[in-house]
């Protein structure tokens, strides 16, 4: 059972990258890093839990299981909260 799991999570991340790459512009431009909650939470010195409850503010998308965070959306959400 946790290898299928496993297996799962690892699909669901080449997913989510594989998505994120289609909808980047013809130009490359920097690549952008995909967080997840548990990188937020200890960027942000905050429960998981606190994470995932604000996920929409903090620019999360995919499943409550999948969440990524892009890392400049979180940068632009920490400098935001800091005014």
């Amino acid at each position: 059972m946790t290898e299928t799991l496993a297996v799962i999570e690892r699909l669901a991340n080449e997913l989510v990258e594989a998505v994120a790459a289609l909808s980047r512009p013809a130009e490359r431009e920097p690549e952008e890093r995909y967080l997840t909650t548990e990188e937020v939470a200890a960027m942000l010195q905050v429960s998981e839990r606190w994470v995932r409850n604000h996920r929409t503010k903090l620019g999360g998308f995919g499943t409550r299981k999948m969440l990524r965070f892009p890392e400049s959306a979180v940068k632009r959400w920490i400098e935001r909260s800091r005014k």
